[in-house]
């Protein structure tokens, strides 16, 4: 008989068959009372499992992860992080599964497993989260090139499309400076100046409240986004060129507006649920809580009862192009307070105070973020429903119209400057620049004149009257990089455009800001100032400002108007 010691994430007791799996294990006939043994819990085999499955284990996976929450809510025992259990374990073999100890009985007639593996250790420590007090100021960036997932390989196109959102989630949640992102020869993201798992970690746990606040933030921007999805569907019912690009381009913000609160949850859910395990084996002496056995997401089940696996949607070249939106709602309720728990605390001598302070807030902070966890992952699979589908018909667009000879798993692996170049060549529309400036400027709807080395953009968010970029057409991200003959005919732009607004408007004077804070291109903003207030389009143009500088804000009209001054303009 061999105990391989692990952790249940998965109530229950059990006894089956052991079935060593791997590839497509489902075309593998399994034996009653299969106990299926993986290398990794995998969340695409875990939605429409075999009847014969009675329960799961695996040498890696976590607490939170889909796999797990789906087996919870399917009744089926797991263990996880069972140390070489698919070479300890034999097909065929009589396998047991125990919550309370943790563990794995493997036990055969000719036993020749003699080892016993009772090794336990937590990924998170928590002691070293645990504070009295934790600014937000205090929270350190990892200046270093990290792989916060190793086993992630991302396609060239997701990469292109998340990796900016992704170094600035830290930014938008924590008002943290921005990260770095590459990817490695691999295709595995990489970052620069994170912040560190385990201060955010320090900072939630002192401030459980805070992230009641922002999650229920999230929620409402999650909601839009669920609308703005069903919106989709409608264009979903024609593949004209028109309708299949714009399902492409509006994917690629709502997946980037998920991607904002990716350190709200998504990077620190399985660390948090590690933390609390350490904290009740620190507290009780066990690893194990009902708390646990009890996370719930409506997410998970409204996913079973629908029989869709949402693991059809994970890749970026899924012949499941049928767009899908998942639905689900956010639990607020903390977990119930556990007498055994507060007994333990109540025991603990002179840290009683510190102890039942931080269960309170681990109480708030695990179904929560549990849930947040989740609510991603079904609200990525939403879209990526509809970025297959957009994807699959470019593709079909890009052999026929274009005659271009390229799979579509070539074109998952494209740069989104090249998916983007082939979408105006498709439609027979001119691509200035890299995506990053189209995507920034619109120039096609935007452009007033175009000069040989500069062009004049309408700024589609009016400060004054008549607001413009001039933006230079050769990339490059610095003033010092521009050649004498760029310069020189930056001149004669200034003196078109002065010209235009003061014939036009009656400018009395000009500002021109160059930040290039976040957009990497050689620009200027480019504002007209007014003395006086100016009637035009119908309505009175205010420069409220003046004499003063200009000063960043929203738009002072309706954003149809910039339309009416680009055509003025460019007369």
């Amino acid at each position: 008989m061999c105990v391989l010691s692990g952790l249940c994430v998965s109530s229950g007791n059990v006894k089956g068959v052991a079935r060593i799996v791997e590839g497509n294990w489902r075309d593998v006939p399994l034996p009653e009372s299969a106990v299926l043994v993986m290398k990794t819990l995998d969340r695409n085999l875990l939605v429409n499992l075999n009847k014969n499955v009675v329960g799961v284990i695996a040498e890696h996976g976590n607490i939170g992860s889909h796999g797990a929450g789906i087996l919870r809510q399917l009744k089926i025992p797991c263990v996880l992080r069972v140390n070489n259990a698919t070479t300890k374990i034999k097909n065929g073999d009589t396998v047991e599964l125990c919550d309370v100890d943790n563990c794995v009985v493997c036990s055969r007639e000719n036993d020749d497993l003699d080892s016993v593996d009772k090794t336990e250790k937590s990924v998170f420590n928590y002691k070293l989260i645990s504070k009295d007090s934790f600014d937000i100021k205090q929270i350190r960036p990892i200046n270093r090139w990290i792989k916060p997932r190793p086993g992630r390989v991302y396609q060239k196109l997701r990469f292109d499309i998340i990796s900016n959102v992704y170094a600035s989630s830290a930014e938008y949640i924590y008002k943290l400076p921005p990260a770095f992102t590459r990817q490695d020869d691999n295709g595995v993201l990489e970052t620069y100046g994170s912040p560190c798992l385990l201060d955010l970690c320090s900072f939630v746990l002192c401030n459980p409240s805070w992230l009641v606040k922002k999650a229920r933030e999230r929620t409402r921007e999650f909601d839009s986004i669920k609308l703005s999805m069903e919106e989709l569907l409608s264009y979903t019912n024609s593949v004209s060129i028109s309708n299949v690009t714009f399902v492409f381009t509006k994917s690629i913000e709502l997946y980037r507006a998920i991607f904002k609160y990716l350190y709200l949850s998504q990077v620190t859910s399985d660390e948090f649920l590690d933390i609390y395990l350490d904290f009740i084996h620190l507290v009780t002496g066990k690893r194990v809580s009902k708390d646990i056995f009890n996370l719930k997401s409506d997410y998970v089940e409204k996913c079973l009862n629908s029989g869709i696996d949402p693991g059809g949607f994970q890749k970026w070249s899924s012949d499941i192009v049928t767009p899908h939106i998942w639905y689900g709602e956010i639990n607020y309720i903390p977990f119930p307070e556990d007498k055994t728990i507060l007994n333990a605390i109540c025991q603990s001598g002179d840290s009683e105070k510190h102890l039942l302070r931080d269960y309170n807030a681990f109480r708030i902070i695990i179904p929560l973020i549990y849930q947040l966890s989740e609510e991603f992952f079904y609200i990525a699979r939403s879209i990526n429903s509809f970025l297959n589908w957009s994807i699959v018909n470019i593709h079909k667009y890009i052999c026929e119209k274009c005659k271009i000879n390229i799979s579509i798993d070539d074109l998952y692996n494209t740069s989104l400057t090249d998916v983007y170049r082939y979408i105006y060549k498709i439609k027979g529309e001119k691509f200035i620049m890299d995506y990053k400036f189209m995507e920034a400027f619109h120039p096609n709807e935007t452009l007033v004149k175009e000069f040989k080395y500069w062009l004049i953009l309408v700024r589609e968010n009016q400060l004054t009257l008549g607001d413009c970029y001039f933006v230079l057409k050769r990339e490059i991200a610095s003033f010092s990089e521009m050649k004498s003959e760029e310069g020189a005919e930056l001149s004669v732009v200034m003196e078109w455009y002065e010209d235009k607004c003061r014939s036009l408007y009656g400018a009395d004077k000009f500002n021109y800001v160059a930040a290039m804070m976040r957009d990497n291109f050689v620009h200027f903003h480019a504002f007209p100032r007014y003395s006086k207030p100016v009637t035009r389009y119908g309505i009175e143009w205010i420069d409220e400002r003046w004499p003063g500088l200009i000063k960043f804000g929203p738009s002072i009209c309706e954003p149809e108007f910039y339309q009416y001054i680009k055509n003025d303009l460019a007369k």
